[in-house]
C-alpha cells in the first residue's frame, strides 16, 4: 500500500539508439519521493521515451515528493498522474522534457512550494507538451511554476486548469503559470482565481512567433495583488496574444496589471465581462495593449479607478493607437488622483475612446495628459493626427423619474384607538350593516329579521322619506364610565 524512494534511489527504465523507452505503471495509496530521488523513463537518440503512469487504489491515495523528481526524458513520453493529494515540495519536478511529451494530472488537491515546478519542455526542433490538470484546488507558493515551454518559434503546449468534481479554488503567490513558444495557449475554469506578490500567469512568443491566448472562466472573485500579471507578449514580428476575462468580479491592485504586449507589431486584444451585479475595480492598477492597435473591451455594471489606474492602448513607433470600449452602468474616478485613460500614438494616429455609460464621474477628456484624471488620444505628430473620443450618457436627469417622499411622517401612536378601562362600566355599539355579505344560500342567524307592522292603508297615503345616507346609518358610539 505504501511505497518511498529515498537517499538518491531511482525507478527507471532507458533506451538508447533508435530504441524506445519501456513504461512505467505504479499502483499504490501512498507515494513518497525525496531525498534526491527520482521515477524516470529515459531514450536517447532517435527513440521515444517510455510513459509514466501512477495511480491510487483508493480514493485516499497520495503522492508527494520532496527534493523528488517524476521525469520523462525523450520524445513523446508522457505523464499521467491520479490520486487524492499530489504535494511538490522543496525544489521537486514533475517534467516531460521533449518532443509533445504531455502531462495529465487527475488529483482533489495540488500544491507545489518552495521552487518546484510542473512542466514540459521542448528542444531544438520539437513541439512543447500540453499540461492538463483537473483538480479542485490548486495553491502554487514560493516561487513555484507550472509551464509548457518550446525553443525559437516552434509552437509551445497548452496549459489546462479544469474542474474534477467542482470548480477549482486556485491561488497563485510568488508562483507562475506559464506557455512559452508559439502560439501557447492558456485556459483556466476556476471558482476563485488570486495571484499575489509578483505571481503571474502569461503566454510567451519569442523570435518571430505569435504570442499565445488567455482564457479565464472565473465564477466569483478574480483578484491580483502586489505586483502581480497577466500577459501575453511577443517578440520580433509576432503579433501578442489576446486576453479573455469572464468573472463575477474584478479588482487589480497595488501595481498589478493585465497587459496584451508585442514589441513591433499589433498588441493583442483584452476583452473583460463583469457578469454579475459587482464591479471592475484598479486600484493602483493596470490594464492595456501595448505595441498598437491592440484592443480593450470592457464590459462591468460598475468600473471604478483609484489612485493612478490606466487603461491604455497606446501605439509604439510607427503603429496606431488602438481601441478602447467601456460599457458600464457607472464609470468612477476621483478627479484628483491620476486615473487615465489613453488611446495615444507616438509616430501615427490616436485610437479611439467610447464610453457607453449612464454616468461618468471624475474623469474628464483632455487634449494632453495632466495631473488630473483624463482621457487622451494624443499623437507626438500634433492635433491633426488625435484620434476620437465618444462618451455617450442619457440626455435626461435620471433623478427625473424618482418620487418624492412626503416630508411631513404620521405618528402612529395617533392612529391606536384609546381603550376603555377594563375595571370600569363600559358600553360598545355599532349598529349597520356592512362588511362582508351574508351567504344567499343560508339562511340567517343571530339576526333581528326586519317586519313593517304599519298599516297597509297608512302607507298608501304616507309620503316618501327622504332617504338617509349610508354614513348616517352607521352609528358608533363609545362610553365609558
Amino acid at each position: 500500500d505504501s511505497v518511498q524512494l529515498s537517499s538518491n534511489s531511482s525507478l527507471s527504465t532507458n533506451a538508447q539508439g533508435d530504441g524506445s523507452g519501456g513504461s512505467i505503471a505504479l499502483n499504490t495509496n501512498n507515494l513518497t519521493i525525496k531525498e534526491n530521488s527520482n521515477i524516470s523513463a529515459n531514450a536517447q537518440g532517435l527513440g521515444s521515451a517510455g510513459n509514466i503512469n501512477l495511480q491510487g487504489r483508493s480514493q485516499a491515495a497520495n503522492i508527494n515528493l520532496n527534493q523528488g523528481n517524476i521525469t520523462a526524458n525523450g520524445a513523446q513520453g508522457n505523464l499521467e498522474i491520479q490520486a487524492q493529494n499530489l504535494d511538490l515540495n522543496n525544489n521537486s519536478l514533475i517534467n516531460a522534457e521533449g518532443n509533445q511529451g504531455n502531462i495529465q494530472v487527475s488529483s482533489d488537491s495540488v500544491q507545489l512550494s518552495s521552487s518546484s515546478s510542473l512542466s514540459t519542455n521542448a528542444q531544438g526542433d520539437g513541439s512543447g507538451g500540453s499540461i492538463t490538470l483537473n483538480t479542485n484546488n490548486l495553491d502554487l507558493g514560493e516561487f513555484s511554476a507550472i509551464s509548457a515551454n518550446a525553443e525559437g518559434s516552434k509552437s509551445a503546449g497548452n496549459i489546462t486548469i479544469d474542474r474534477l468534481s467542482q470548480t477549482p479554488n486556485v491561488n497563485l503567490s510568488q508562483s507562475s503559470i506559464t506557455a512559452t513558444g508559439n502560439q501557447g495557449n492558456i485556459r483556466i475554469t476556476s471558482e476563485n482565481l488570486q495571484l499575489d506578490r509578483t505571481s503571474s500567469i502569461s503566454a510567451n512568443a519569442e523570435n518571430n512567433g505569435d504570442g499565445g491566448n488567455i482564457i479565464l472562466t472565473n465564477n466569483n472573485n478574480l483578484e491580483l495583488q502586489e505586483s502581480s500579471v497577466i500577459s501575453t507578449n511577443a517578440q520580433g514580428t509576432g503579433r501578442g496574444g489576446n486576453i479573455e476575462i469572464v468573472t463575477d468580479s474584478l479588482n487589480i491592485s497595488s501595481n498589478s496589471e493585465i497587459t496584451a504586449n508585442a514589441s513591433a507589431t499589433s498588441g493583442g486584444n483584452i476583452n473583460i465581462r463583469v457578469t454579475s451585479p459587482r464591479t471592475l475595480t484598479l486600484n493602483s492598477g493596470k490594464i492595456t495593449a501595448t505595441g498598437g492597435q491592440g484592443n480593450i473591451t470592457v464590459n462591468s455594471p460598475i468600473t471604478f479607478l483609484r489612485n493612478g489606474s490606466l487603461i491604455s492602448t497606446n501605439g509604439i513607433g510607427t503603429e496606431p493607437g488602438g481601441n478602447i470600449t467601456i460599457n458600464t452602468d457607472f464609470l468612477l474616478s476621483f478627479p484628483s488622483e491620476n486615473n487615465d485613460i489613453t488611446a495615444n500614438a507616438q509616430q501615427s494616429r490616436g485610437g479611439r475612446v467610447i464610453i457607453n455609460s449612464l454616468g461618468v464621474f471624475g474623469l474628464e477628456f483632455r487634449e494632453f495628459l495632466t495631473p488630473l484624471s483624463d482621457i487622451t488620444v494624443t499623437s507626438e505628430l500634433g492635433p491633426a493626427f488625435s484620434g476620437q473620443v465618444f462618451i455617450r450618457v442619457p440626455e435626461g436627469d435620471p433623478t427625473s423619474a424618482f418620487t418624492k417622499l412626503p416630508e411631513d411622517l404620521i405618528d402612529p401612536a395617533n392612529l391606536i384607538v384609546i381603550a376603555c378601562p377594563a375595571d370600569d362600566g363600559n358600553i360598545f355599539i355599532r349598529t349597520g350593516k356592512g362588511g362582508i355579505p351574508d351567504n344567499p344560500e343560508q339562511p340567517l342567524r343571530w339576526r333581528m329579521i326586519w317586519q313593517d307592522l304599519r298599516d297597509f292603508f297608512d302607507l298608501e297615503n304616507s309620503e316618501p322619506e327622504p332617504s338617509v345616507p349610508q354614513s348616517d346609518v352607521e352609528k358608533k358610539s363609545l362610553n365609558c364610565s
